[in-house]
């Protein structure tokens, strides 16, 4: 379905417009859905939260090649690139930067991608300083966004 409806997006010239309006909606719902979820417990393996992660990551990078201008104002918009006040969610920032290493793999060449790449390197997540009293979920949150801070850097 998301294949055909790719396709139709990039043919379909005079329906921009309307498109552009689905993909937004589509990328409400990966900025909602695509997070971890507050009782996410990575040690249990019959969580389906990995495998849907994992397509809406999917969906996020085949919107970014239909669209590449709309996804990377979404992925500034969810960053606070366009906001001086960014997001210290830990589980925000990892989906943040899981975004930004999806647009550089689909949108390399796009000039806002390399400032988008900048200002996410700039800014390491808040999560990364030490907080004495934390919840256990709390702590797989900051490490997830920890680790992907870091492989977001080896890139």
């Amino acid at each position: 379905f998301i294949g055909a409806y790719i396709a139709v997006c990039r043919t379909s010239a005079g329906a921009s417009e309307y498109f552009a309006s689905g993909l937004s909606l589509i990328l409400k719902g990966i900025a909602s859905k695509g997070r971890f979820p507050a009782t996410y417990d990575p040690a249990d393996d019959t969580a389906p939260f990995a495998s849907l992660r994992h397509n809406i990551l999917v969906l996020f990078q085949n919107i970014a090649r239909a669209a590449p201008d709309l996804a990377i104002r979404f992925v500034q918009e969810f960053l606070g690139v366009t906001d001086s006040s960014p997001v210290d969610d830990a589980s925000r920032t990892e989906l943040g930067l899981q975004l930004v290493m999806r647009l550089m793999e689909t949108a390399p060449e796009h000039p806002t991608t390399l400032e988008i790449v900048s200002y996410a390197l700039s800014k390491p997540p808040r999560c990364l300083e030490v907080i004495e009293e934390m919840t256990a979920v709390h702590e797989n949150q900051r490490l997830y966004a920890s680790l992907c801070y870091y492989d977001f850097c080896a890139r």
